[in-house]
């Protein structure tokens, strides 16, 4: 059986019709992708910026309670000899008669002089 031509024309106007579609439904389908990988990508984005920020207000937290001016605000004070400027820890990086600065804040210091040292716990 020989195919009619209108067959023939009608078989040719299918094709034509998934040869535009074909690729019409390729760039959709890749559109689709391509949005849904930019969504992902913010969203991992967002989360890691989350993560750092998280991270780094910790670690500016933790600098604060080590700060010598928060230290200074919670009574601590900070011995330094007034020639040298070294902090003082232990009575051996003195001697009697040494002038030391003791800071008490930002604002406030006593500048002492070594009468007495005293080694080992507090009688």
């Amino acid at each position: 059986a020989v195919p009619v031509k209108q067959d023939l024309l009608q078989y040719l106007s299918q094709l034509e019709r998934r040869l535009e579609r074909t690729p019409k439904n390729y760039l959709n389908q890749r559109r689709q992708l391509v949005d849904s990988l930019e969504r992902e990508l913010l969203a991992t984005t967002k989360s890691n910026i989350k993560d750092c920020s998280t991270g780094l207000n910790l670690a500016v937290e933790k600098l604060n309670l080590l700060s010598p001016l928060n230290i200074l605000s919670r009574g601590y004070s900070i011995c330094r000899g007034v020639q040298s400027g070294a902090v003082i820890t232990s009575t051996k990086q003195t001697s009697l008669g040494q002038q030391v600065e003791i800071i008490l804040s930002l604002q406030e210091k006593l500048i002492c002089q070594v009468r007495e040292m005293r080694e080992g716990k507090d009688e």
